[in-house]
């Protein structure tokens, strides 16, 4: 799983995401999502299409 401070790195930028599913999204992350009530995690919104939380990130590869 990745570290949050990776999450807010990749925001704004082209990213290669692995999912520990073992999927590979290559995309625009538009935005970081931090958790506003404790029992919800981190998520980056990846395209227009995915929001992929935090325990689904195995790693992130920044492109750009």
């Amino acid at each position: 799983m990745v570290s949050t401070k990776e999450m807010r790195e990749a925001e704004g930028k082209e990213i290669r995401l692995y999912g520990v599913n073992g999927k590979i999204i290559q995309d625009h992350c538009c935005c970081y999502y931090w958790g506003e009530d404790e029992g919800e995690e981190p998520s980056l919104q990846i395209g227009k299409h995915w929001e992929i939380p935090q325990s689904q990130i195995e790693r992130i590869e920044i492109l750009d």
